[in-house]
């Protein structure tokens, strides 16, 4: 929402030109229900993944600012 309110009717500097910022009932469907269609399936895909590779679903700023402290300090950046 917020996000909206600050670019409603300009496009964002990360998005291709031309494309405005939007909020429409699609959108919002979608967004309330992707916990119970999407997220299933995505989780799913990313745990044949874990077989092979490492993977860390991150689920909040605060657990994103732990994950990076813990990768500067093992790479002694």
């Amino acid at each position: 929402m917020k996000r909206y309110l600050k670019y409603r009717g300009k496009s964002r500097p990360d998005i291709a030109p031309g494309c405005e910022e939007r909020l429409d009932f699609q959108f919002i469907s979608w967004l309330i229900n992707y916990r119970k269609n999407k997220r299933p399936d995505v989780l799913k895909k990313l745990n044949a993944i874990n077989k092979n590779k490492q993977v860390h679903i991150i689920t909040s700023p605060r657990k994103l600012q732990k994950f990076l402290d813990t990768l500067k300090s093992n790479s002694n950046i």
